[in-house]
């Protein structure tokens, strides 16, 4: 496998051309001069890191839910606590 001579910048342009303007990877490739399969495995490219990103969403909300849980049960705990010296110091 050879290495490519297009610039990263280049790459995303490309994939923008398809994304937002809705051209074709074959109609890109046309106007930049590049094949059509070079430009759909920049789309695939893409589209992985963006699944990637998405997961990782995912990963931290699920944390954060966690952590709320954990916060929400330590402010019971504190509450009841309060609770228990007060009354022990009634006596």
């Amino acid at each position: 496998m050879g290495t490519s001579s297009y610039t990263e910048e280049f790459r995303q342009a490309a994939v923008k051309m398809v994304l937002e303007k809705g051209m074709t990877p074959k109609q890109v490739a046309a106007e930049l001069g590049t094949t059509d399969k070079s430009v759909r495995d920049w789309l695939k490219k893409h589209s992985n890191g963006q699944r990637a990103e998405y997961l990782r969403i995912q990963e931290l909300e699920q944390e954060v839910r966690h952590l709320k849980k954990e916060l929400s049960k330590s402010q019971e705990i504190v509450e009841i606590l309060k609770k228990t010296a007060l009354i022990l110091g009634e006596h």
